[in-house]
């Protein structure tokens, strides 16, 4: 309920932003911008759009398939879940995982560094990105595959975005740029 609180407020204030923006510049998003207009630009029912956003409430996770993926199957893409909630992994989550990722880099930064170095940092890194998929991409991860989607074009938000997240490994040590484009 809170988190529902928070989206509509963040809404309004988005609004009132590009009020103001049209106000001033008139040609500026002249046409709404709708999931259905994202969707028929998503180059094949192979490929999905897919945000992904850590608050202080949870993880919201955003999906967004070609408007005919699943057509085959006689599902319709309106129908099909795309935003997800992940009440249990929070922002205070997400600080220790930087904090992880603050001693891997570290390890990086010495002038003499060492093997041993190099393989802590790998160990860090591997640690972080398998926490991050099963709190986050395990179950995107079945959803892709289940509506076959191949090419997945990443939006991550704040700190994530700076997390190699192609090479996050799945239940089968496989890593996602394995799995898909």
């Amino acid at each position: 309920v809170e988190l529902t609180g928070q989206v509509k407020q963040v809404r309004n204030q988005l609004n009132q932003c590009i009020a103001e923006l049209r106000a001033e510049h008139p040609a500026f998003l002249q046409e709404s911008i709708s999931c259905e207009s994202i969707q028929g630009k998503i180059p094949g029912t192979d490929t999905a759009l897919m945000s992904v956003c850590v608050t202080e409430f949870g993880t919201v996770v955003w999906i967004l398939f070609h408007r005919d993926t699943g057509s085959e199957t006689g599902q319709q893409v309106h129908a099909m879940k795309s935003m997800f909630v992940y009440p249990d992994f929070k922002r205070e989550d997400l600080v220790d995982l930087n904090s992880l990722w603050t001693q891997c880099c570290n390890a990086l930064k010495v002038s003499s560094r060492t093997a041993d170095d190099i393989v802590a940092f790998e160990k860090g890194l591997h640690a972080i990105l398998k926490t991050l998929y099963k709190a986050i991409f395990q179950e995107m991860d079945s959803i892709l595959l289940k509506h076959g989607i191949r090419r997945v074009v990443l939006a991550p938000h704040g700190f994530l975005h700076v997390l190699p997240l192609h090479m996050m490994p799945d239940q089968d040590h496989r890593q996602m740029l394995d799995k898909y484009e």
